[in-house]
């Protein structure tokens, strides 16, 4: 089981905007609606907040993916949150996350793992 780090970030700044930016190129609409999406979680302080979490199992099968997050303690595993996704949703994320890994390690070094 690989360990995964994932900080929460807050949904106004760039890496975020930039998260998004596949999905508005291809309807700008949608992209406004996610402006009000992220307006509406920034007024939430409880998931402004975020959970941490130092594992990561994903399961799938044809039609969606599970993504588990876990923190792990000791013997002690708590379940953060689970997602439920459909194949496209992942592979836009996965997409998106190694945009995202790129732009960090081209400012703050490469992520040894």
């Amino acid at each position: 089981m690989a360990k995964k780090t994932i900080t929460p970030k807050n949904p106004t700044n760039e890496n975020t905007k930039m998260a998004t930016m596949k999905d508005t190129e291809k309807n700008p609409v949608q992209g406004d609606a996610l402006n009000k999406v992220f307006q509406f979680l920034a007024k939430n302080n409880e998931v402004m907040a975020g959970d941490y979490c130092n594992v990561a199992m994903i399961h799938h099968s044809e039609r969606e993916f599970v993504l588990d997050f876990i923190f792990a303690m000791a013997n002690q595993h708590f379940l953060v949150s689970r997602v439920i996704t459909n194949p496209q949703h992942v592979k836009n994320f996965c997409e998106v996350l190694g945009d995202n890994i790129k732009q960090y390690e081209k400012k703050f070094g490469e992520i040894k793992i």
